[in-house]
Formats: structure tokens, sequence, C-alpha cells
């Protein structure tokens, strides 16, 4: 079985129910995108942002608060807001200000942030599902949350195309915007639609059959271009005036540990994400990639690992990078989390949490995850608290929602729900969370790629707990 946490996010086809995904004949998604995809260590809190933004289109739904056993599962998205340790008030975001600034009256400005989306069953055969997601914080650890770089300005498509004589036997990747990648075809043109602007364009030529790439060609998006707009774009790895010959191969040895997966990102000023190398073989302790010979204004290197640290416990880890060659991760790589998933069910309903003993100083957030089924519905229910609203504290568990405005009972998981998967997580860093995440959280989102600084580092470890034949 192969071990992949899911830290705070539900499994790839869940998520799926919510987002769909398009896909071109002469297009695939990159590996950044597929790679979070295959593993969730690390990625709730912008699935959350993600998800809550996501909302705005699916609108609200009101629900009945009867607890007759006759109730049935419908369709219905649900946000609700608490000031502190007050009423859990039901919440509607306006389109068109996506900015949420959270009005706090609670003098430590803790508040809370809860989100609930239901899918009835589809016949005999497909459960009911719901998936909930809670956020405790503080306003000096989010004071805002933006999202209208999650909505995006609009796609404004590249049509890319390449000289008639080029040879389609290497090995070519086109990388645009947040997780939009094309592999060259004998049409000798593609489309991309990028799902938020600005962004940049990657090509990368790869020869030999290597991960890393010889040669490579950014373009920055014209600041003119607007919605609609086609930005008609040509690529010559031989004649183009922007071709690099990017330098290497470097290595990056991680000192006999045995690691899960590896990739190293060149991230634009734009937040494009274009990989320089990788390894997905199982069992590796080391792999290559190549660099450029100066970085893009306002560029930088990513550095993502994925290591299985136990049958039960992986460890997600970037590392933001300018200067190529081997980063000394002794320092900065943690090796254990001692947090176990705790339940509390003396309301009736199961309220996820986890527990920990050891001290964390460099935790910006903690959180647990249950996924189960119960009266025949899939539960996913998520819990996060951001380490400035958990102080000293050694465990956290899922606000009560019940009494909640607009709450319907079949959304709390009951208390003898069929466990399938659970998980404690705790997330670290070398910088505080509003340093990389920026006010709306979008960089973990938007091409998965968290805007480290030269240095600077962000880990997240999860101890999991999963059934036999549960797919991730």
């Amino acid at each position: 079985m192969e071990h992949r946490p899911e830290s705070f996010t539900p499994a790839a086809d869940e998520s799926s129910r919510f987002f769909t995904e398009t896909a071109g004949s002469s297009r695939r998604h990159s590996p950044a995108g597929s790679l979070m995809r295959r593993r969730g260590a690390g990625k709730g809190l912008q699935l959350f942002l993600c998800i809550l933004a996501a909302a705005v289109f699916l609108g609200t739904a009101g629900c009945s608060d009867s607890d007759s056993d006759d109730l049935v599962l419908t369709d219905a998205t649900w946000i609700a807001f608490q000031d502190g340790d007050g009423p859990w008030q039901e919440l509607e975001i306006d389109p068109e200000t996506p900015s949420f600034t959270p009005e706090v009256s609670d003098p430590d400005g803790r508040y809370g942030l809860a989100f609930v989306v239901a899918r009835a069953a589809g016949d005999a055969e497909e459960k009911g599902y719901v998936q909930t997601i809670t956020l405790q914080t503080t306003t000096a650890d989010l004071p805002e949350i933006d999202f209208s770089s999650l909505l995006g300005s609009g796609e404004i498509p590249a049509e890319v195309t390449v000289p008639g004589e080029f040879d389609f036997g290497t090995w070519s990747h086109l990388y645009a915007g947040d997780e939009n990648e094309s592999v060259w075809s004998e049409e000798t043109a593609v489309m991309l639609d990028p799902s938020f602007v600005p962004y940049d364009l990657v090509a990368a030529l790869h020869t030999d059959g290597k991960y890393y790439p010889s040669k490579l060609v950014m373009k920055s998006l014209p600041g003119d271009l607007v919605s609609g707009d086609v930005w008609e774009v040509t690529i010559d790895f031989d004649a183009d005036p922007d071709v690099q010959n990017l330098s290497g191969p470097y290595p990056i040895d991680l000192g006999g540990t045995v690691m899960h997966y590896g990739e190293v990102y060149l991230r634009t000023a734009n937040n494009t994400l274009a990989s320089l190398g990788r390894d997905d073989q199982d069992s590796e302790t080391s792999f290559e990639y190549t660099a450029l010979s100066d970085l893009p204004e306002g560029g930088m290197y990513l550095l993502e690992l994925s290591i299985d640290l136990s049958e039960s416990s992986s460890l997600l880890y970037f590392e933001g990078f300018s200067e190529a060659g081997n980063p000394d991760l002794a320092q900065n790589m943690p090796d254990s989390f001692d947090g176990e998933f705790a339940a509390d069910t003396s309301t009736g309903y199961l309220l996820p949490g986890m527990t920990w003993e050891a001290e964390y100083p460099s935790a910006i957030a903690y959180a647990g995850v249950f996924r189960g089924t119960g009266g025949g519905i899939d539960y996913n229910a998520t819990t996060l608290v951001t380490a400035g609203r958990q102080g000293a504290q050694s465990g956290l568990t899922m606000p009560d929602l019940r009494a909640a405005q607009g709450w319907h009972p079949l959304w709390s998981v009951p208390s003898d729900a069929v466990e399938s998967y659970n998980s404690a997580s705790v997330v670290l860093s070398s910088a505080a969370i509003q340093d990389f995440l920026l006010p709306s959280l979008t960089s973990l989102y938007l091409a998965y790629c968290p805007r480290l600084e030269d240095g600077d580092w962000i880990a997240a470890i999860a101890n999991y707990r999963q059934a036999a034949g549960d797919p991730l």
C-alpha cells in the first residue's frame, strides 16, 4: 500500500466533486498539479479557501433544523462566521467584493469560519456526501481573506506555436498560469487557458529522456491583454532571443533519507511553476535538476519533497532558494510529530480533533481529519487551527456547529460513523503565516506554489490511520 498522508485535505476523488478540470487533446496537467492530487500532505489551507471561494458561485442553501428521522440529504453549500466564542452566523460572500475582512469584537481578535458542501445520493450505488471544514484563527494571523486571486480576473488563452521543422522526438513541456501544461504534438500549435492572470509562459526542452530540461524560454504576459484576448506566442529553441541554456545538472541529495517524491521548480514572478527536475521513483535518496544562469526578476527556485517517515506518518517539505546547488536540508527538515487523532462524542455526534505532547515552536497551524460513513452518508470533516489561535494548548476539537444558523442535522457526523481514515497534522515554517501565504492564502493554492523566499521553508507532518482498502 502506498502511504500518503491526507493531512487536512480530502482525497483527490472527493475534491473533484466540487471542481472540474478540462484538458484538450494536446494538454495534460502539470507535475505540480497532479502531484498535489496524488498526495494531500500540508494542503488543507489552500483547499479551505479554494472551496470557500467556490461557494461564491454555488450559493448558500437554507436547510431544515428538524430532528426528524425522515430527513433527506440535499445538495447545499453553507458558510458561517464566528466572532470569538459567539454564535455561528450564516455568511454570504458577495462575488463583486470577494475580499473578506472579518469584523471582530473579540478582544483577542479570535474568529472562525466554517464551510459545508453536501451532495445528495445519486442512486442506490452512490452515497450522499458531506464535506465540513472549520478554520479557527485570529486577525493577527489572518487579518483578511482575499478571494479575488482565487476567482481570477478572467482567462486569457495563449496560442503557442513551434516551427514546423521542430524535432518532435524530444520531450518538451509548456507551462502557463497555475497548473496548465501541454505536451507539444505534431499539430505544432496548442492553446492554453490559464485560470488566472497575470501569468508567465515557460517552455522547457528536455533531451535524452532526462527529467530535467536542457533549454528554457520564458515569456511574460503582455500588460494590455484583457479577458477574451488570445496571446499568440511562437517558441523556437534554436533562434528565440529569450532562450536560455540551463546549467547543471545539480544534485538534491538527502544524505541517505529515502523520498517518495522530489521536484525542483522555477517559480516566476507571476507564480507560474515550471519543473526543472524531479524523481517519482520509490526508494530514491537523490535526484537532479538544472538551473538558469540568471533568475528572472521576482523568480525563485522551489524544492518539494515527500518522505514516508513510517508506515503511518509522512512529511511534505518545501524550501525556497536562489543559488543553484544542494540546499542544506538537515538543519530545517523536521523528522517527527507525536500528534494523535482524538474524537469527542460527548454531544452524541463525532467532533474530530487531535492531541500532541511536544512543543513545536515553528508551528503555524494544526489540523485533524476524519473520514468515514454513517447512516448511508460519506463524511469528511476537517478542523484547522492557526498557531496564534491555538496558543499553548496541546489539543483541538472541531467546533460543535449544530446550533449554528442554517445548520442541517444530517451534516453532523454520527457518533457511530465507521472510520475509514483519520489524521493528525502539524504545519511548521521558518516564516510567519502571513509572510509567505499573503493575506489571501492563495500562494498555497495558485500553482500549489508557496511564495517562499530564499532559505524559507514550510513542512507538514501527518500521522494517520487508514482502513484497509480505503482509497486515498
